[in-house]
């Protein structure tokens, strides 16, 4: 079975059973060493771990990677506490390259929900007691 090309020009492997596709993906770093061994080497050099990750913090918030970790370091903008995961804050509607804060992950989560479902928990507090 030929591999297809799937979403962004990737190959998708063919086979869903995993025993078939290690198979698949075995055969074809033995056919294709050179490019494997580059591939490799690329995934270990730790200047591109660290590339990969500032381009990252930098398209999704704007930031560079030492300004997202000192971000992280700073309590959580709602409940004041610092959690073992902070979380940098984003509004989608804004979309990538922007951030509103510092929260922990619970109150991330929690904003997440409220979002989702503002208008119906507005409307309920509107009512009042009966």
């Amino acid at each position: 079975e030929e591999a297809t090309p799937g979403r962004k020009g990737r190959f998708l492997m063919p086979y869903a059973d995993p025993v078939k596709n290690l198979q698949y993906r075995l055969a074809w770093e033995r056919a294709n060493r050179k490019q494997r061994n580059i591939i490799v080497a690329r995934y270990r050099d730790k200047t591109n771990h660290l590339a990969a990750r500032n381009h990252d913090s930098k398209r999704r918030f704007g930031l560079t990677y030492q300004q997202y970790i000192e971000l992280k370091k700073h309590p959580c903008e709602i409940c004041g506490l610092h959690a073992k995961k902070m979380c940098i804050d984003h509004d989608h509607k804004l979309g990538k390259g922007t951030y509103r804060g510092v929260l922990c992950q619970q109150c991330n989560v929690r904003l997440g929900w409220f979002e989702a479902k503002a208008e119906t928990i507005l409307t309920y507090l509107k009512k009042g007691n009966l």
